[in-house]
């Protein structure tokens, strides 16, 4: 059964401090994620919850780059990242390859592997991270889907 479903919006925060506020709450939501943008009034909003050992989220923001550490990233165990785009589009950089989704694409990530995400337009996706050993039980060609 879910959790409480958790909102924050930067438009509670003053404009000079939103991108920090943005990033501390990635950060704990994601070891090792952070975010820069260009826009000097970042407006994103997210909702978080968890469901067992799944944790997710619905980010809406705008342009932006997000990286992910792997090396601060592990400290949570061997984990899947599932990312659905729903509005948007964005360049997913992982392992020296890179994808580009669209609104209804879908990419499964390695949390074990450094990523960087060039978000373009006002996005709008869905991010569930699980254990490895999940899904693994589930799809046993899951190292040949992922994007590495």
């Amino acid at each position: 059964m879910a959790q409480h479903i958790e909102h924050f919006a930067t438009a509670d925060v003053d404009r000079p401090e939103r991108l920090e506020f943005w990033n501390r709450i990635a950060s704990e939501t994601f070891c090792g994620l952070s975010i820069d943008s260009e826009r000097e009034s970042f407006d994103a909003e997210m909702w978080r919850w968890t469901m067992g050992d799944l944790t997710m989220i619905r980010p809406r923001s705008p342009n932006a780059i997000v990286q992910r550490n792997a090396r601060v990233a592990r400290d949570g165990g061997d984990r899947v990242m599932l990312h659905l785009q729903h509005a948007g589009s964005r360049l997913h950089s992982q392992a020296h390859k890179i994808y580009t989704l669209r609104a209804g694409d879908v990419i499964l990530t390695d949390s074990n592997e450094d990523y960087r995400v060039d978000l373009s337009g006002d996005n709008d996706m869905l991010v569930v991270e699980m254990p490895r050993r999940d899904l693994a039980e589930r799809m046993p060609n899951l190292s040949d889907v992922l994007s590495h």
